[in-house]
C-alpha cells in the first residue's frame, strides 16, 4: 500500500471501493485485491477448521452417550439374583442352596444403600462411622 492509502481512515482502508471500482469492476490496485482475497480465504479456512472440530466433538459426544446408554441397559440388577435364588433351591436340578452339597449363588451386585445407610457410612449419622464402603460417594455436605 502506498502513502495516500495509509492516510485514509480505517473504514475506507477496509472498503471494497479502494481496491477496485464497484460499478465497472475494474481493478484499481491488484496488490490490495490479492491481500483482501487472501485474508478472506484465511478467515474461511479458520472457520472451517473450527466447524470440523465442533462436528468431531459432537460426534464423539453422541458416541459416548450411546455407549453409556448401552452400558446402563446391559447392567445386571441386584434384583435379578433375588428372583433366581430367593426360593432357596435350583429349579433346574432341584438342589438346595443351603444344604451340604449346594453350589453358592454367583456373585451379585450389592443392593443400593438407603439414604440413612449412606449417611451413616459417610460418618454423618454417628453409629459405627469408620471406613466407608467403596460404593459410597460422600459429597461435601457443608
Amino acid at each position: 500500500p502506498h502513502k495516500s492509502y495509509r492516510r485514509l481512515p480505517p473504514s475506507l482502508q477496509k472498503s471494497e471501493g479502494v481496491a477496485y471500482d464497484i460499478t465497472s469492476h475494474a481493478v484499481k490496485d491488484a496488490a490490495l485485491c490479492e491481500a483482501r482475497e487472501a485474508s478472506a480465504q484465511q478467515a474461511a479456512d479458520k472457520g472451517s477448521k473450527t466447524r470440523k472440530l465442533e462436528v468431531a466433538m459432537r460426534e464423539k459426544g453422541v458416541e459416548q452417550l450411546a455407549r453409556d446408554e448401552r452400558r446402563a441397559l446391559r447392567r445386571a440388577s441386584y434384583r435379578r439374583y433375588d428372583d433366581a435364588f430367593g426360593r432357596g433351591y435350583s429349579i433346574v436340578d432341584g438342589r438346595d442352596y443351603g444344604g451340604g452339597g449346594a453350589r453358592p449363588p454367583p456373585a451379585q451386585q450389592p443392593a443400593p444403600l438407603s439414604l440413612w445407610q449412606s449417611l451413616r457410612a459417610c460418618g454423618g449419622g454417628g453409629g459405627e462411622g469408620g471406613a466407608r464402603p467403596a460404593t459410597v460417594r460422600c459429597g461435601g455436605f457443608s
